[in-house]
């Protein structure tokens, strides 16, 4: 469907929450509180979209970025991880149910700040357990029986990473650019992997972005986020984050910006969303 989607049908501007009214959990405003787990929220909340979508939306539970957190051990912890391990994760051994009223609720404190300072996440690293049952008030299924599975995962770009907490696994996962320019040397400009991450969302879903995240980008507040100033960017670099790209548009100036959904709680930014300009975040991290 990528391949014969042309450029010229992509729309300047797109919802994936407009498109897929169906699914609620598109929607959804995760809060990750005192444990950097920005890579499992993202990823649990891509999981539960796409399941959704595919389901045509006969199913709309949120899978739990706890499950993720506590029991895969390569996927990372509290000081934070790597999304498309996670994804993986959800291929390989299957995620259970998440939100209040799942298998696994989020467990992390939810009060430290908006956001939580990176110095609350040691006391959360020590708490992280992976726990191989349903909470009690969950009544529908056992752990085992309430696992969903994803049948691929896979990455914009080439990656070959570690499976196994001992380090002796390795696996390369499927690329959308190595299928789509697999017989050219020629690298693919900015705007064709733009064009690729669009069309990946305009017909599947919701991807994960990793971006470098500066002092001011925590203090965002509503309209589209630009890190200023720009130079000496890389030295105001606090850590680097984990997001849900969910669209995208386009502003006044011409400009293109991603629409995502942060993990940050509702009181933050734009209702918890927020929007980035291309030109400074770029598509390298998206899975």
């Amino acid at each position: 469907e990528l391949v014969d989607f042309p450029d010229s049908s992509l729309p300047t501007h797109f919802d994936a929450r407009l498109k897929w009214p169906q699914c609620p959990s598109i929607s959804r405003i995760p809060n990750q509180g005192g444990c950097g787990s920005c890579y499992a929220v993202a990823a649990a909340g891509v999981a539960s979209d796409r399941a959704c979508i595919k389901s045509n939306g006969t199913f709309r539970a949120s899978l739990s970025e706890e499950d993720i957190l506590g029991c895969c051990a390569v996927c990372g912890n509290c000081y934070g991880g790597d999304p498309l391990k996670a994804l993986v994760y959800w291929v390989n051994e299957g995620v259970v149910t998440g939100g209040r009223d799942g298998c696994r609720p989020y467990s992390f404190d939810l009060s430290c700040g908006v956001p939580c300072s990176p110095a609350t996440f040691f006391g959360a690293e020590k708490n992280r357990i992976c726990i191989r049952r349903c909470q009690d008030i969950y009544y529908q299924n056992n752990y085992e029986n309430d696992k969903h599975y994803a049948s691929l995962a896979y990455s914009m770009y080439p990656r070959t990473m570690t499976v196994s907490s001992d380090g002796s696994l390795r696996a390369q996962v499927p690329t959308i650019i190595g299928h789509l320019n697999k017989t050219s040397d020629t690298p693919m400009t900015l705007t064709q992997i733009r064009n690729i991450l669009k069309k990946e969302i305009s017909l599947f879903g919701p991807t994960t972005m990793a971006f470098p995240v500066s002092e001011e980008f925590l203090h965002y507040s509503s309209g589209i986020f630009q890190p200023y100033p720009l130079e000496d960017f890389d030295k105001r670099i606090v850590y680097w984050h984990v997001v849900r790209l969910i669209g995208w548009g386009q502003a006044e100036d011409g400009s293109h910006y991603w629409t995502a959904i942060n993990s940050f709680g509702e009181h933050w930014g734009d209702s918890g969303r927020k929007s980035e300009v291309i030109s400074n975040i770029g598509t390298r991290e998206s899975q």
